[in-house]
């Protein structure tokens, strides 16, 4: 169950740092974007400093939030492109976030239109909500338990991708392999049909010659 109204102000209030009520909707807190890291520049981005950041057609940038969050134990957060965006031509990418987990905010970016979009300082882009779990549960303890900038952003490589890849790889090699030896077949039953329609025509001739 999402929360919602007071509930989700009540928990927001002490799970967003900082909180700013004109952000709070009946179901979601609007997240403001501080910063854009661009992975293919490998700069960051601070809007505090930069006027402005344009995202190019089809570029993806990560934009980090202004607020950090600290998950309830009883609680995930997910978080949502806002559907003005997402008419602009904006897609997006981002995990839930686990119960404890004490963060900020990244989010993969794509622009899909053919149009310049510009993002400035406090822009809000993305949506936080809380959905509540039916007990508590054991904190977040994981890599990426208390993340405040860009570290590792766009290097990370999952441990199971390369085994995915590879076994990828190993099937499309078999399947070319297959088809090889297929072809060679049929290259040997036309060469086969071939000899024998020439054997046929000789003996044919012979016949008619007796």
């Amino acid at each position: 169950m999402y929360l919602c109204n007071e509930e989700l102000e009540q928990v927001a209030q002490s799970s967003i740092e900082p909180f700013n009520k004109k952000q709070l909707g009946a179901v979601s807190y609007d997240l403001s974007v501080l910063s854009i890291y661009d992975p293919k520049e490998k700069k960051n981005h601070d809007l505090i400093l930069e006027d402005y950041f344009d995202l190019l057609p089809y570029q993806s940038v990560f934009i980090g939030s202004d607020e950090s969050i600290t998950v309830p134990t009883n609680c995930v957060a997910t978080i949502h492109l806002r559907y003005s965006l997402i008419r602009m031509g904006l897609d997006f990418e981002t995990p839930v976030y686990q119960p404890g987990h004490k963060t900020r905010i990244f989010t993969k970016i794509t622009n899909t239109s053919d149009n310049i979009i510009r993002i400035t300082h406090r822009n809000c882009i993305v949506s936080l909500m809380f959905e509540k779990l039916d007990q508590d549960v054991k904190p977040y303890e994981g890599k990426y338990k208390e993340q405040f900038d860009f570290k590792d952003v766009g290097n990370e490589r999952s441990t199971s991708t390369p085994e995915i890849v590879t076994n990828l790889q190993d099937e499309q090699e078999k399947m070319v392999k297959k088809i090889d030896q297929f072809a060679s077949i049929l290259a040997l039953s036309s060469l086969a049909l071939g000899l024998l329609d020439l054997l046929l025509s000789v003996l044919l001739n012979k016949k008619k010659k007796s």
